[in-house]
């Protein structure tokens, strides 16, 4: 799945981007449509990634759960890993379909993504704040120039 940029970068790209030059405010105002554009675009790679993220938790779940209720054979478990899964030889153990889900959560692999997502989303719902934001800069560049006329006298 695509490389994305991690939530301390988001952070630091965005106290950079938050800065508004008082000394410039027109040339401020000017660049919010590229802010727009360049943090509309990480909301769409972050969700990309995600929807990657959702679709191997998917695809890895539906294969650790042939695994658990044995519905796969031998000969495909093997093919399983040779895919890159490590799923282990078959136990005496019996597992019921209601019993799957507590399964699942308890495999590593399945926890770990779980975990990725669950960062992915947090990212995303950054971004978004970020968005809002920058979909406030105009006031906030009105209000900046309203207040130097007030004390400047004007």
């Amino acid at each position: 799945f695509p490389v994305t940029i991690t939530l301390d970068d988001l952070n630091n790209e965005w106290i950079n981007d938050s800065d508004i030059d008082p000394s410039e405010l027109g040339n401020e105002s000017l660049k919010t449509p590229k802010l727009h554009q360049k943090w509309s675009w990480y909301l769409v790679e972050e969700k990309k990634a995600l929807y990657a993220l959702v679709h191997q938790l998917e695809q890895r779940s539906i294969v650790w759960e042939m695994w658990l209720l044995k519905t796969m054979t031998e000969s495909e478990r093997q093919d399983y890993n040779n895919a890159g899964y490590k799923l282990p030889p078959f136990s005496d153990k019996r597992i019921l379909k209601p019993d799957v889900e507590k399964n699942l959560n308890s495999i590593d692999e399945i926890s770990k993504l779980k975990i990725k997502i669950g960062l992915q989303n947090d990212k995303i719902d950054y971004i978004k704040s970020v968005l809002g934001m920058i979909g406030n800069r105009s006031f906030q560049i009105k209000d900046a120039i309203a207040w130097a006329q007030y004390t400047s006298g004007l």
